[in-house]
């Protein structure tokens, strides 16, 4: 029996696992949207605290990412439109908080292009404050495909979107941040020789 399956059925020791186990993959899909770590650490509580009270509507405990994500991403915009948080910051100004992959977990590495850990910690930091300068939710989807190795599929299901308006949508996201980093300095070459 997997952890969602336990924690719907009862076991908050299970639930507090899947905490543990997706609050900073949550946060690094909060953040890009909001841009502020106090209150992607606010969000990623109340979606927290709505999971837990929703585990009874979770029809496939095997789906419990994308329907975690799903809250997330509905309470996120949730707030948007009623706060108007959205502020397209540059990448000198924007806080990364503590954005990086689980320990103990290679995800972030394989996916980043990192297999052969040539590239930098700082390298890296300056490639995410790329990604997170990026406007709309584009960095929520680098984040969700390239960090987190979600399916399109599975970000169009969380996104309530078309697969195909997915795959568009990641295109242009890729096409910015690669944009965004040139104009940084960022260049590939730069960063696996960065110290």
């Amino acid at each position: 029996m997997g952890l969602a399956e336990r924690a719907k059925d009862g076991d908050i020791e299970a639930f507090g696992e899947l905490v543990d186990r997706f609050k900073r993959p949550l946060c690094a899909v909060i953040y890009p949207m909001v841009r502020d770590w106090h209150v992607t650490q606010d969000l990623a509580q109340e979606v927290f605290v709505a999971a837990y009270r929703g585990l009874g509507d979770l029809q496939d405990p095997e789906r419990f990412r994308a329907w975690l994500y799903t809250i997330a991403r509905n309470r996120t915009m949730s707030l948007l439109r009623r706060d108007s948080l959205v502020d397209f910051r540059s990448i000198e100004r924007i806080d990364e908080g503590d954005l990086r992959a689980p320990v103990g977990s290679s995800r972030g590495r394989q996916t980043m292009g990192l297999e052969n850990g040539r590239m930098s910690p700082t390298a890296i930091r300056r490639m995410r404050q790329a990604i997170l300068a990026l406007p709309n939710d584009y960095g929520a989807l680098l984040v969700m495909r390239h960090m987190e190795g979600m399916a399109i599929a599975e970000i169009a299901e969380v996104l309530g979107r078309p697969p195909r308006a997915v795959k568009a949508a990641l295109h242009r996201a890729r096409v910015q941040a690669r944009d965004v980093m040139m104009k940084a300095g960022l260049t590939m070459e730069k960063m696996l020789n960065e110290v």
